[in-house]
């Protein structure tokens, strides 16, 4: 698997709809979140993670702030071909 890109957003309150060619790893580091992901809601609080193959269109709001970090991949494991929420242990 190799990385092409790295980031992170702090203190934001939405992410716009928009896509990528490579396939994404989200952490939220802080706050709660809800992430649509082709129309499917998922809800994100502090330490859940969301795999995103590449293609599937997505946006972020929260009624407070959250921030997260971001992470693109080259490639998943051949059987992750939707969305995939692991949610935060509480």
């Amino acid at each position: 698997m190799k990385f092409i890109v790295s980031g992170s957003s702090q203190n934001i309150s939405s992410c716009s709809e928009h896509s990528h060619i490579y396939n994404e790893i989200i952490i939220l580091s802080n706050g709660i979140c809800e992430t649509i992901v082709d129309q499917i809601s998922y809800q994100m609080q502090q330490n859940s993670v969301l795999l995103i193959p590449s293609g599937h269109s997505y946006s972020n709001y929260s009624s407070t702030n959250y921030s997260d970090i971001f992470i693109q991949v080259d490639d998943f494991p051949s059987q992750i071909t939707s969305p995939l929420s692991i949610p935060s242990e509480s």
